[in-house]
């Protein structure tokens, strides 16, 4: 874990990811003196047990460096499959471009089990997220194919109920064994109880729980089972009536382990709507296009634009630029970002934009611009 609540579960002690990391770790991660940050080591779960198969948690997957061929020397998060293309992570995992990223399910023992391996295509961070207090530590992970592998059901608001303090919780990863380096390739799972928000205030100190949006869970005065480095962006599951239900991502904690200091996660039935449900299937049309703007420049109209923050579930597929009066209609690829049109002079003109993919086409976007006669 950290020393400070700051930094974050986090993993950037394998070569590859610390080549990869050097630079951005320099400059945004404090002095180790400080603040070790949870990743200064290799992959499990503190007072844990192997998992008899990758079966057993199915919706568990492992974050990796897409360069480094083997998952065991490419993970660096965990995540969980809440859609066959869509996965659940934490915000504080997310110092990497999509590009860089990819995903693997079904997976038991990194250095060994093959799994099934996905590109990520598109990274979504909550907007809210804040690094300084690890409030609204969540990321969504678009997949550029499907996996085969169970998602889980992720919590509701209307599910609190099912997980008061003292609830069992089941916790799963490739984290740390020990907090000391101890690690291991193979994942591990562990059973901690769920703490009150008032007792896990009260270990952190003032300001440092958000009860509406964390959850904290362990073994109060005894220690000894915890999330740790690796674990990252993982579940923390209670049963629902015989079904497993994702409550918390694994987000911070102070040590791994340690008697007064409880794992402290993500509450997800805060974030649920509008911010999670939107990216489950089944796709829809794609968000109205961001920052629509439309100015005279010498010779012509530049319409500029940016993409959709959600592209519905599937690729953006192109954009529709509608002009008004005259009804032109201009279809442009995915990566256009704008259009220079020629427009009559001495006239105000409306501008609607919209974003397609194969579900369809987004709402419009409008914006009026008037062309100064000659």
């Amino acid at each position: 874990m950290v020393t400070s609540r700051t930094t974050g579960r986090r993993r950037f002690s394998l070569v590859g990811v610390a080549l990869a990391v050097v630079a951005l770790v320099a400059v945004s991660v404090p002095s180790a003196s400080a603040q070790a940050p949870e990743g200064t080591g290799d992959p499990e779960i503190v007072g844990g047990v192997p998992v008899g198969s990758a079966g057993d948690f199915p919706y568990q997957v492992a974050l990796v460096l897409r360069t480094v061929a083997s998952p065991a020397d490419g993970q660096f998060c965990g995540g969980t499959l809440i859609s066959p293309d869509t996965v659940l992570t934490a915000a504080h995992c997310m110092f990497l471009p999509a590009s860089a990223i990819d995903v693997v399910s079904g997976v038991r023992d990194l250095a060994v089990d093959p799994g099934q391996r996905a590109h990520v295509r598109q990274v979504r961070l909550h907007p809210g997220y804040d690094a300084s207090t690890n409030e609204a530590d969540l990321a969504i992970l678009q997949l550029a194919s499907p996996l085969a592998a169970t998602p889980i059901e992720v919590a509701a608001p209307a599910q609190a109920g099912v997980w008061p303090p003292g609830t069992t919780a089941t916790i799963t990863g490739w984290g740390d064994l020990t907090g000391n380096a101890s690690f291991s390739s193979i994942m591990h799972v562990a059973q901690v109880p769920l703490v009150s928000d008032a007792d896990c205030a009260d270990a952190y100190g003032p300001g440092a729980i958000v009860a509406e949006s964390m959850l904290c869970a362990g073994q109060l005065g005894v220690g000894g089972v915890d999330t740790c480095q690796g674990d990252s962006g993982g579940p923390i599951v209670v049963d629902n009536g015989g079904s497993p239900l994702q409550i918390g991502i694994t987000s911070f904690g102070f040590g791994c382990g340690l008697p007064d200091f409880p794992g402290v996660y993500t509450q997800v039935d805060g974030f649920f709507e509008p911010f999670i449900k939107r990216f489950l299937d089944p796709d829809d049309p794609p968000d109205r296009v961001r920052r629509p703007s439309a100015r005279v420049v010498p010779g012509a109209v530049r319409i500029q634009w940016r993409p959709p923050f959600f592209d519905g579930g599937t690729p953006i597929t192109g954009y529709k630029v509608r002009i008004l009066p005259g009804g032109r209609v201009f279809e442009l690829g995915p990566r256009a970002r704008s259009l220079d049109v020629v427009l009559a002079p001495g006239r105000t003109h409306t501008v609607k934009l919209r974003a397609r993919n194969a579900v369809g086409l987004s709402v419009p976007k409008t914006r009026f611009v008037t062309v100064p006669r000659r």
